[in-house]
């Protein structure tokens, strides 16, 4: 940039996640001594398919000086030129939120959350399309990847017992209130390996497949299947696979929750919570949901830029109080806008997807935004959202 730029200031705009994280755009931010001074913050304007940053050179920081949002009664559309735009936008101020632990964590400092498991490598495990069911057994094509060293295997076909199919959902999609499922083998039963999974000829095939194909280094594991418990966390999942559950995307730049039903495992990207009723569960994937809390639960992201389970320990969620009048109204409130974004003809870009149910919700999501300032008036921005 210097080359072009030098001596002087420029401004660029960015996906904000993208622009801010520690990894990515690294070389953006780093080529041709180009520093970015500062940051502002249009999160709040709707910029087609993810939140934006202008990234400005100079000297300076690197931190977040200006937060801009919608002046109230005002509509943006995708396509609006930047002229009939500025009109509409405002410059807000920017609010400190205390960080104080959420009622979820138990007196040793203890989360009911699990991690979601690796479920990789797609080519061997993901199913792509179910080409048939007979006999209690399951015929499949799973889904190719672009990734190396799995890229050259493409889509492999095969069939196996279908208690080896099972429900999983990845960050991708976990929408506002919905989770889309798919269709991943993993030979469990009853919270552990089946032990007749190698009777299997296509498991067999698979795990011979990964052992051929994996990297060399020392991370990586040796089998598939401690691939996919990787760390444990598949079968730490399945100890509690029951119940009532919300999922969240773990990764990303908006925050989205979602109950999950009895079986479904966890995969790459989110967080599985497990709650005590469902009126519990409701009443977390509201406040999980509630635009009005998304400033505050992206200020608790750290360097990797991602949710994971920081907001736990800085925003004071509290548990379900069934006899607390805000609690029940937000669990009705979220079981409507559960019903309505069950009722979203989904497409098969994710992006889209999540456009359409947040259109749907837009009157419901404005009454869910009431209660939860009532319940968390602390970490909600007063100006806009």
């Amino acid at each position: 940039m210097s080359l072009y730029l030098g001596g002087g200031r420029s401004a660029w705009v960015l996906p904000q996640g993208a622009a801010v994280s520690g990894k990515n755009w690294g070389g953006f931010r780093a080529a041709m001594e180009g520093k970015i001074a500062e940051y502002w913050d249009l999160k709040r304007l709707p910029f087609p398919w993810t939140p934006a940053c202008v990234a400005i050179t100079g000297h300076g920081g690197g931190e977040i000086t200006r937060t801009y949002a919608k002046r109230g009664g005002h509509k943006i559309g995708d396509g609006d030129r930047w002229a009939s735009a500025r009109a509409k936008i405002k410059r807000v101020r920017r609010k400190a939120f205390t960080a104080r632990k959420s009622r979820w964590l138990d007196s040793e400092g203890r989360l009911p959350v699990r991690h979601g498991a690796s479920l990789q490598p797609a080519p061997l495990i993901r199913i792509g399309r179910v080409t048939g069911v007979s006999g209690g057994i399951t015929s499949f094509e799973t889904h190719a990847s672009h990734k190396r060293p799995w890229s050259g295997l493409g889509s492999l076909k095969g069939a196996v017992p279908s208690g080896y199919v099972k429900d999983t959902i990845i960050s991708t999609y976990v929408f506002p209130f919905v989770a889309r499922c798919n269709k991943t083998i993993i030979p469990v039963e009853g919270g552990a390996w089946d032990p007749g999974r190698k009777n299997s000829g296509y498991w067999r095939d698979a795990c011979a497949l990964y052992e051929k194909n994996r990297g060399v280094g020392p991370s990586n594991p040796k089998t598939l299947e401690d691939c996919i418990d990787h760390n444990g966390k598949l079968m730490r999942q399945l100890g509690g696979a029951g119940g009532h559950r919300v999922v969240y995307n773990a990764v990303g730049d908006v925050l989205y929750a979602a109950r999950i039903g009895a079986g479904v495992i966890g995969g790459v990207g989110v967080c599985v919570v497990s709650a005590d009723t469902a009126s519990e569960a409701l009443f977390l994937a509201g406040i999980l949901n509630a635009p009005c809390l998304l400033d505050a639960y992206l200020s608790t992201r750290r360097s990797d830029r991602n949710f994971h389970l920081h907001f736990w320990g800085a925003i004071p969620i509290p548990r379900y109080d069934k006899s607390d009048g805000d609690h029940a109204e937000l669990a009705r409130l979220a079981r409507r806008a559960e019903s309505i974004a069950s009722s979203v003809k989904l497409v098969d870009s994710p992006l889209k997807s999540k456009g359409l149910i947040r259109g749907a919700l837009a009157g419901v999501l404005g009454e869910i935004d009431e209660v939860a300032s009532r319940i968390l008036p602390d970490y909600v921005e007063k100006d806009g959202g």
